[in-house]
């Protein structure tokens, strides 16, 4: 498995080499946190270096999504309380311009740790299960220069509660990004035709049935899932998008988990409204919300919740995948169609 993982890291190496960009070294400071609300459990810090090869950003044909610069990030963590040892990650990232000298970006992949959870109790060491976990990282760069960037990011390190105990770690991060080889290629808002586009209004609606499996041990089989999200978005340029959403769900695997726990409190349909961003890139479309939940059951402790959607374009409709989750844990997997209504 090791031999497998280096020998395609190197070809992924390689292929980018061969490409047209440039090669980024990172240092973060990390604050690291759980999911949960007892700060007691644990509160520490790590030390951060990632590795980023991202590809040229230059401007397209009019019209077209490719102000954004795509590529791949190899990390480490060193955590030196030892939760569940030091982090490796890998993701895929996407950065795009914001503002003048501001980008967001956003990475997605794997991470593994040097220490995960044993099958024994260890207080110490009771917030990562297992030895593969996804990675999502989400940030702002300011360029300083065409070399430096100050970074503010967040990271998120958990496996969805498919092996137990897990928590998920939350790495609040700050820190430098410096251009080794190549010169990041900035294109500002404003600076080519796809990015003058007019801006443009739209709503819509998005229906994602799922299924989830209880996260109680003692149940077995799957629920049924229901959410409706009632969508606007104010489209800046082709690029990205500002709105909000109203969520509505429902999720039945609560019904069961209330009568075991003998409340008597019917499971509701669950409701949230939350701020949106969206970036487009070509027919793809990626979509992320967090906000507070209006109306819940008492099986929800923490009340916010995130959704993360992945989206195709098909002219007005669209189909794509995504996830509901509180706290940082999947709550379920969403299968979604959408329709979007421009605005004049």
């Amino acid at each position: 498995m090791k031999r497998v993982v280096v020998l395609t890291v190197l070809l992924c190496s390689g292929l980018l080499m061969a490409q047209n960009g440039h090669w980024e070294l990172g240092l973060r400071g990390s604050y690291v946190m759980h999911n949960f609300d007892d700060l007691s459990l644990v509160a520490t810090g790590s030390a951060d270096l990632d590795v980023t090869w991202l590809s040229s950003r230059q401007p397209r044909a009019a019209g077209a999504s490719h102000l954004f610069s795509y590529g791949a990030r190899a990390s480490f963590s060193y955590m030196p309380v030892g939760v569940a040892g030091h982090r490796f990650g890998l993701v895929g990232i996407v950065r795009a311009p914001l503002f003048p000298r501001l980008d967001y970006h956003l990475g997605v992949g794997i991470s593994t740790f040097t220490r995960p959870q044993s099958l024994t109790h260890d207080p110490n060491n009771q917030y990562i299960s297992s030895v593969l976990n996804c990675l999502i990282d989400v940030g702002f760069d300011y360029r300083v220069s065409q070399r430096l960037y100050l970074t503010a990011a967040l990271t998120h390190s958990s496996n969805g509660l498919l092996y137990r105990p897990n928590m998920g770690l939350n790495f609040f991060q700050a820190g430098i990004s410096y251009c080794l080889w190549g010169i990041d290629t900035c294109v500002l808002r404003g600076s080519s035709p796809a990015a003058t586009m007019p801006a443009r209004h739209e709503v819509g609606f998005t229906l994602s049935p799922g299924a989830v499996m209880s996260q109680k041990q003692w149940q077995e089989g799957y629920y049924f899932c229901y959410d409706l999200s009632l969508n606007y978005l104010y489209h800046l340029n082709s690029v990205f998008a500002f709105g909000a959403t109203m969520d509505l769900w429902y999720n039945d695997s609560h019904t069961e988990q209330l009568q075991r726990l003998e409340v008597d409190y019917p499971t509701p349909v669950y409701v949230s409204a939350m701020p949106v961003f969206e970036g487009n890139w070509g027919p793809l479309s990626l979509r992320v919300g967090v906000g507070p939940v209006l109306i819940a059951s008492p099986l929800v402790k923490i009340r916010y919740y995130e959704r993360v959607g992945l989206y195709y374009n098909l002219g007005h409709h669209y189909i794509g995948a995504g996830i509901n989750a509180h706290s940082g844990i999947i709550e379920f997997i969403e299968w979604s169609y959408g329709y979007r209504i421009p605005l004049k």
